[in-house]
Order: structure tokens, then C-alpha cells, then sequence
């Protein structure tokens, strides 16, 4: 997997650059100079959906074992921050925040089915989400919009149906043995997965937590109208929804790519320019999120590596036997 996910984070990152060289270099430059006010209150606002996403989270937790929403608070900055910056495929931050709480005292197979339970939740109620900015980007465009906005649609409901489809064949516990960085939950498996039928059990708990999500991802909607307006394009609510919905789908639809360098970005290009919003205005809103994933996402990094110092000094070990053909 490593190889593959190294291979697409520089096709991305090449996909990126070319993306920006050939969409007037010079225009996106004078648009991202143009002041830090959208990067500083992109930066800002982030706590609002990350707030959406802990509540829905804790309510995932077992009621005995639920800690402080501030502690959650930092576990989710941490593993949103760790799956945008670094190359783990878009899921070694859930699986460091799942660590992260196990070392916080909640006992590991609570934590781990909690993570897991938070993934489908995610995304689940990402479909909607991805749904409802379908119908807002075809209602703007034509027949070939709608067209378009169907086949995104379907993918992300395949995408969803078969992840859930497949952890309920193969059981939490049986995945967990094929994480590494979880060896310590083996014992634990069968555990793990009693405890995920507990929250499953809760429905109560699991709609509201749902509900939350949901918000959370409509909650993003307002960063990329917010940074928009601020470098001074004016883009409606549904254009905002559309836009943002469905780059995120492309996005999550490549989660081997790292962050999605390079197809958020594209992707961007292609949602915008139905709503009047040229190249060089997509890329500027696309590079102002990633500025502020690096942004608010650099610290997070930093104490997830000195949380996790033993375990990284363990895995470069590691590394460097193989790197000299040590076994």
C-alpha cells in the first residue's frame, strides 16, 4: 500500500502544478496576496465543523466511558490534520485519534469500534450531503449537469454501501489484525466488535450522532462562500453547496491520494466554472484551503509526533532495516 499511496501523492501533487501553471500563474498569486483575512478566518471557522464532528463522535462512545469534549476536540484536529498532511491514505488519522483515546483511558476496543462506528457515520452522511449538492449544482445547470450530478451520486452511494457492506462481512475485529499500528487490540478483536454492536444497539445515540454529521458537513459549505466573498466573488448559498459537496466527493472518492492533491483542486475547476467563477478564482480557493489545512493542521501534526513519539521511532526503525535488507 505504501508504494501506491507515495506513487499517487506525487501524481497529485504533479497534477496540482500543472493544474496551477496553466490557469494564469500570475492572476492566482495576486489574488492569494491580496491579504490574509480568508486564510485567517477560513482558519478560524474550522472549529465549528470540528466541534460538529467531536459532539457526534462522543455520542458514539459508550456512556460510561465518554470523556471531555475538549479531549475529543483535539483527537479529531489531530487525525483531520494528520490524514491532510500526511501521506496515509486519507485514514491514519482516524486510526491515530482511535490510539490517541486508548491512551486517554477509554479501553482500546471501545475506542477503536467508536472510530470505526464515527467512519460510517461520516459516511453515510456524507451521501446526503453529496445528494442534496447534486441537486443544487443540476437545478443550475443542464440535462448534461444533471447527468453529471447522477453519476457522482451513484458513486458516492456504491462507495458507501460497499465500505459498510464490507465491515459488516468481515467484522471490525478481523480488520483490526491487518492495521499495524492497532497490533496491541488483536486479543481484543471479538471485543471490539461486541462494542460496535453496542452503539449500533443505541440507535438513539447513532441518529442523533448522524444528524450532527450531517450538520458538520453542511457547516463546510460556508468556509468556501466565506473565502469566496472575501476575495471578492460572489457565489449564492447553492452555488457555495454545490461546489463544495462535490469537491469533497472527489476527494473522498480518491482517498489513496493524500490529502486529494491535486483532485480537490481540479475538481474545484470543473464545479465552479458552471457559477461564473473562472480558473484562477477555483485554484486561489483551492490553495487557500490547503494553506489552511497546513495552517491549522501543522500544530496538530507536532503533538500528534510528540503524543506518538515511541510508536514513530519504532516504525523508522523499522523502516530502515528494510531500507538495508535487514529482516
Amino acid at each position: 500500500m505504501r508504494p501506491l499511496v507515495i506513487a499517487c501523492a506525487l501524481g497529485g501533487t504533479m497534477l496540482l502544478l500543472a493544474l496551477v501553471l496553466t490557469s494564469s500563474p500570475a492572476a492566482i498569486v495576486s489574488i492569494i496576496s491580496g491579504g490574509a483575512l480568508p486564510l485567517v478566518a477560513a482558519s478560524v471557522y474550522r472549529v465549528v465543523p470540528l466541534l460538529l464532528y467531536a459532539v457526534s463522535w462522543r455520542l458514539l462512545i459508550a456512556p460510561a466511558n465518554r470523556p471531555r469534549l475538549s479531549m475529543l476536540l483535539r483527537l479529531r484536529w489531530i487525525g483531520e490534520s494528520v490524514n491532510a498532511l500526511l501521506p496515509v491514505a486519507q485514514i491514519g488519522g482516524d486510526v491515530a485519534r482511535a490510539r490517541l483515546l486508548a491512551q486517554q483511558g477509554v479501553p482500546g476496543p471501545i475506542a477503536a469500534a467508536s472510530m470505526v462506528a464515527d467512519l460510517g457515520v461520516g459516511a453515510a452522511s456524507q451521501v446526503a450531503f453529496t445528494a442534496t449538492g447534486a441537486v443544487a449544482f443540476s437545478l443550475h445547470g443542464s440535462l448534461g449537469a444533471l447527468s453529471r450530478g447522477i453519476v457522482i451520486v451513484c458513486v458516492a452511494l456504491g462507495a458507501g454501501a460497499g465500505a459498510l457492506v464490507f465491515v459488516a462481512r468481515v467484522g471490525v475485529g478481523r480488520i483490526l489484525r491487518r492495521l499495524g499500528m492497532l497490533r496491541a487490540l488483536h486479543a481484543h478483536a471479538d471485543t471490539v466488535d461486541r462494542a460496535l454492536a453496542d452503539i449500533l444497539a443505541r440507535r438513539a445515540d447513532l441518529s442523533l450522532a448522524f444528524v450532527l454529521h450531517l450538520v458538520g458537513w453542511f457547516a463546510q459549505v460556508f468556509e468556501t462562500w466565506l473565502i469566496l466573498h472575501l476575495i471578492g466573488v460572489a457565489v449564492s448559498a447553492a452555488g457555495a453547496l454545490a461546489i463544495e459537496s462535490l469537491a469533497l466527493a472527489a476527494r473522498s472518492a480518491v482517498f489513496v491520494v493524500p490529502g486529494g492533491v491535486g483532485v480537490q483542486e481540479g475538481a474545484l475547476m470543473l464545479l465552479a466554472a458552471p457559477f461564473g467563477i473562472d480558473a484562477p478564482v477555483a485554484l486561489s480557493l483551492g490553495l487557500i484551503k490547503r494553506m489552511r489545512e497546513v495552517l491549522v493542521g501543522a500544530p496538530a501534526v507536532i503533538a500528534w509526533s510528540i503524543a506518538e513519539r515511541h510508536l514513530l521511532d519504532r516504525l523508522w526503525r523499522r523502516l530502515t532495516r528494510r531500507s538495508r535488507g535487514e529482516t
